[in-house]
């Protein structure tokens, strides 16, 4: 679905059009997430969210960056993950 929203022009449809190809693949992502995510379920468990209702797109929770560096949230097996991000931290100012 995101890769036909890439092949239109930047202002192919209005902003009602963009929200709903939006909100959808958001409603998708959240319920795929909810499913695999023991942390992200537990998370939308405690504020009340349900995943498989309606939603406009701006009651979707978002989620602070800081949780990527406290917690393991993925939504696929050990055996499904190619790739992990580490965060760098200098000791000291670049040259």
């Amino acid at each position: 679905m995101m890769n036909e929203f890439f092949d239109f022009p930047p202002f192919a449809w209005d902003h009602a059009e963009k929200q709903q190809m939006l909100g959808g693949r958001i409603a998708q992502l959240t319920q795929q997430h909810y499913q695999n995510c023991e942390a992200y379920r537990g998370m939308l468990d405690a504020i009340g969210f349900d995943p498989a209702a309606s939603h406009q797109l701006e009651d979707y929770p978002f989620l602070p960056v800081s949780l990527f560096k406290t917690l393991e949230l993925r939504s696929i097996s050990d055996e499904e993950l190619f790739k992990t991000m580490l965060m760098y931290r200098s000791q000291g100012t670049f040259p």
